[in-house]
C-alpha cells in the first residue's frame, strides 16, 4: 500500500476502504467524511495522538467512534516480551493498547476505557466494551459501559494472541483451548463473582479468532498450523444438551467369539507403545550384537502409522487409513489385513493371542492375532453422532487414547481387563470403560466432567493414569468402587504444566513422567524437566535416566542422568556436572528412544542409531526413509516406524 493524502477525497474514495466513514491522517487529526462524496463532516485536531502513536483500528458502535491505539510506536509489547527484555517499564505504559471513544456526531473525545494492563483484544456487544490481555494473566478480561465509560467488572484469565469476540450474553476467548464467559449472571445480579468461564475443550481455534458468534451459534474455524489438535475441522456449535445414549448394538460378536485361543509362546513380547503398561520402553529379551545390524526388509504402507507391536514372529501396525496389518517379522510379507472403517491413530495392544485397538469411529476391536478374525467389537461411543475431523467422518466420541489391557487383580492371569476412554468435548460427555478382555462385556463405566481423554494410558501399582491433552492428567485407583478419575497436580517447584498426551510410570520408584507437547516439556514430579522441540519420554532405570532433548534441569542431588543429544541446564547451583555420565550423537535430532540389553536405540530424521548404555560409545547407525517415530523389538530384531508410513526391520547379519 502507498500512503494517501488526507487532503484528497478522490484518493480516499477510490483507493481506501474506510469503515463507518472515519480515518486518522498522518497529522493525527481525526476526520469524518461522507462516504459517498468525500466531503468532510468534521475534524478533531485535539484527538490526543502524537507521531509516536500507533493507530490499530477503528470501530463504530453505539453512536460512537472507538479508536484502538498503542501509545508508543513499534509493535505491541506483551507481558512475556517485557519480562524477557527486562528493560521495559513495568507501569503498563509500554505494555497496553488503549481504547478511546469519540462522539460520532461532532468528533468530541468522550472518555478512555479503563481496560487494564496488557489489553490487546477488544470486542463490542450488549452495550459493553470488552478488553482482554494478551499472554498475560495480570490484565484479565474487563467490561466497560459503552455509554458512560465506567468499569463494570473484571475477571482473571490467561489469553493467547487471538482477539476476543462477544455476543449479547457471552464473551469468547482463546487460551490453549476455546473458552466462553457467560455474562448473564452479572446482568441479573451485578455481582462479578457470578461470572464463570466454560472451557470448550477438544477445540483449539486458529490464531485468527476464538470463535465467531452468529445466527445463535458459535462458529469455530479449523486450525491451519501443525499443532496436534484433537479436532481439525470447521464447526458450528449450539447450546443444548448432550446427545442421548444409544444402548442398542454396542457389543458385536465376531466369527471367532468363544473359540479357544492359545497365547503366544513368545516370552518377550513388545505388547504396545513403549512395550508395556508402565510404558517403560525397555525390552526384556536379547537383541544380539547391534554392531552387526543390517536392514532385512522395508514395508511401505499408507497414512500415518501407529507404533508397532510384536510377538510370536509377527509385527502388527495400524494406520490412519483405517487398516490394521500383520507382517511376518522374518520376511516382511503381509499375513493379514483388517479394515476398521475409522482412523486407527493410537497404539495397538497384544494380550494372550489377541490384538486390541480403538478407532476414531468410537469402536474398540478384539481380533485373533494369528488370523485377524474378529472376536468382538464394542461401541464405546455412547451414541452414533459423527463429525468431520482430519478429512474423514469420526465419532464425536473417538477412542483417541488407545487401549490398555492388564490382568485383573486377584484373578486368573487370563482374566484381563481392557481400559479405554472416549470423547472430544466435556460438554457432551467423556467416558472411561473397563471391559472384560475376553468377552467385551462392560465391567464398569464412568462419566468425566472437565476431562478430555487423549493419549495412551499408563498403569502403576494400583492406579491407572490418563493424559488429557489440553488439561491436567488424571488418575483412578483401581480399587475405587466409584471409579473416580482425579486430577494429578504437579508437586515441587518446577514449571507448571497445562496438559499431557503421554505418560509413563518408572521402576522401581513408581514415579510418573508426563509429556506435554503444548509447551514441549517432559515433567517428572515437578523436579525434573526436559525441553525439546518434540519431546519423548525418557527411559528411567534404577540407576540411570536415558534421554534426548535440548535441556535437562533437575533439583534432586540423588538423580543420575545420561543425556543424548542434549546439554545440562543447571537450575540449581548445588548440582554437579558429573551427573551427566556421557553424551553421544551431538547435534543429531532424535524423536524415538528404546532400550534392549545393554544398548540404547534411538531414531530421528533419516536414521536409526545404537549407543552403548554403559559408556556412550557409538555402536551402529543406519539410514531410514523419513524420520523414525517409534521403535520396537521382535525376537532379537529392531523394528522402526517412520513418518513416511514405512516399517523397517534391522537384525544381526548372521541371522
Amino acid at each position: 500500500m502507498q500512503p494517501l493524502s488526507a487532503r484528497d477525497p478522490r484518493n480516499i474514495r477510490t483507493g481506501l476502504r474506510i469503515p463507518d466513514e472515519f480515518y486518522c491522517d498522518p497529522a493525527y487529526v481525526l476526520h469524518a467524511l461522507d462516504a459517498t462524496t468525500g466531503k468532510e463532516l468534521w475534524a478533531n485536531e485535539q484527538a490526543g495522538f502524537t507521531p509516536q502513536t500507533d493507530i490499530v483500528r477503528g470501530v463504530y458502535y453505539a453512536g460512537k467512534y472507538w479508536l484502538v491505539y498503542h501509545p508508543t510506536s513499534g509493535r505491541f509489547v506483551n507481558a512475556k516480551d517485557r519480562a524477557a527484555r527486562g528493560k521495559l517499564s513495568t507501569d503498563g505504559t509500554r505494555n497496553a493498547r488503549k481504547v478511546v471513544a469519540f462522539s460520532a456526531a461532532d468528533g468530541r473525545r468522550l472518555f478512555e476505557c479503563p481496560l487494564g494492563e496488557g489489553m490487546a483484544g477488544v470486542s463490542f456487544s450488549g452495550g459493553t466494551v470488552y478488553g482482554a490481555s494478551q499472554h498475560s494473566s495480570r490484565g484479565g478480561l474487563s467490561a466497560v459501559d459503552a455509554e458512560t465509560g465506567e468499569l463494570k467488572w473484571k475477571v482473571g484469565g490467561y489469553f493467547k494472541c487471538s482477539p476476543i469476540t462477544s455476543a449479547v450474553n457471552a464473551v469468547f476467548a482463546r487460551s490453549s483451548i476455546a473458552r466462553s464467559l457467560d455474562v448473564r449472571p452479572w446482568n441479573r445480579s451485578k455481582d462479578a463473582k457470578s461470572l464463570r468461564w466454560y472451557d470448550i475443550a477438544g477445540y483449539r481455534p486458529n490464531c485468527t479468532y476464538p470463535g465467531i458468534p452468529a445466527n445463535g451459534m458459535l462458529y469455530i474455524q479449523g486450525p491451519g498450523c501443525n499443532c496436534p489438535f484433537p479436532v481439525r475441522t470447521n464447526s458450528a456449535m449450539i447450546q443444548g444438551k448432550p446427545a442421548p445414549k444409544d444402548p442398542t448394538g454396542r457389543l458385536v460378536k465376531g466369527a471367532a467369539f468363544g473359540r479357544k485361543i492359545a497365547p503366544s509362546p513368545d516370552k518377550h513380547p513388545w505388547r504396545t507403545w513403549r512395550a508395556n503398561a508402565r510404558r517403560s520402553a525397555v525390552s526384556t529379551g536379547p537383541v544380539g550384537d547391534p554392531g552387526s545390524f543390517r536392514k532385512f526388509w522395508t514395508v511401505k504402507l499408507n497414512g500415518e502409522l501407529t507404533p508397532a507391536v510384536a510377538a510370536g514372529g509377527m509385527v502388527y501396525v495400524g494406520s490412519t487409513d483405517g487398516r490394521v496389518r500383520a507382517i511376518d517379522a522374518a520376511t516382511g510379507k503381509t499375513r493379514w489385513r483388517y479394515f476398521a472403517k475409522g482412523r486407527v491413530a493410537k497404539s495397538l495392544w497384544l494380550w494372550r493371542g489377541r490384538l486390541y485397538f480403538g478407532d476414531d469411529g468410537g469402536w474398540v476391536h478384539c481380533l485373533r492375532a494369528d488370523s485377524g478374525e474378529l472376536i468382538w467389537r464394542f461401541r464405546a461411543a455412547p451414541a452414533r453422532e459423527r463429525v468431520v475431523s482430519y478429512g474423514r467422518y469420526a465419532s464425536r466420541w473417538p477412542v483417541r487414547g488407545g487401549v490398555l489391557v492388564a490382568p485383573t487383580a486377584g484373578a486368573d492371569p487370563a482374566n484381563a481387563t481392557l481400559y479405554c476412554s472416549v470423547g472430544f468435548f466435556p460438554t457432551e460427555g467423556c467416558y472411561s470403560y473397563a471391559l472384560d478382555a475376553r468377552t467385551g462385556k462392560v465391567r464398569w463405566e464412568t462419566t468425566h466432567r472437565g476431562f478430555t481423554p487423549r493419549g495412551p494410558m499408563a498403569m502403576g501399582p494400583g492406579r491407572l493414569y490418563a493424559p488429557s491433552g489440553w488439561g491436567p492428567p488424571f488418575a483412578v485407583k483401581l480399587d475405587d468402587k466409584k471409579h473416580t478419575f482425579r486430577q494429578i497436580r504437579q508437586s515441587g517447584s518446577g514449571t507448571s504444566f497445562t496438559g499431557a498426551d503421554g505418560m509413563s510410570v518408572t521402576e522401581p520408584s513408581d514415579e510418573v513422567l508426563m509429556r506435554q507437547t503444548t509447551a514441549k516439556y517432559v515433567h517428572w514430579r515437578g523436579n525434573f524437566k526436559i525441553k525439546a522441540a518434540d519431546p519423548a519420554l525418557p527411559i528411567v532405570t534404577a540407576k540411570s535416566i536415558y534421554l534426548h532433548g535440548r535441556y535437562l534441569s533437575a533439583q534432586r542431588r540423588e538423580a543420575f542422568a545420561i543425556s543424548i543429544n542434549g546439554r545440562l541446564y543447571r537450575k540449581d547451583s548445588r548440582w554437579s556436572p558429573d551427573i551427566v555420565r556421557w553424551k553421544a550423537w551431538k547435534g543429531i535430532p532424535m524423536t524415538a528412544i528404546a532400550k534392549a540389553g545393554g544398548t540404547i536405540f534411538t531414531g530421528g530424521p533419516g536414521r536409526a542409531l545404537a549407543t552403548d548404555a554403559a559408556t556412550g560409545r557409538r555402536v551402529w547407525s543406519a539410514r531410514s526413509p523419513g524420520a523414525v517415530t517409534d521403535l520396537a523389538f521382535s525376537q532379537g530384531r529392531l523394528l522402526a516406524v517412520t513418518d513416511s508410513a514405512q516399517v523397517l526391520c534391522f537384525a544381526p547379519a548372521a541371522r
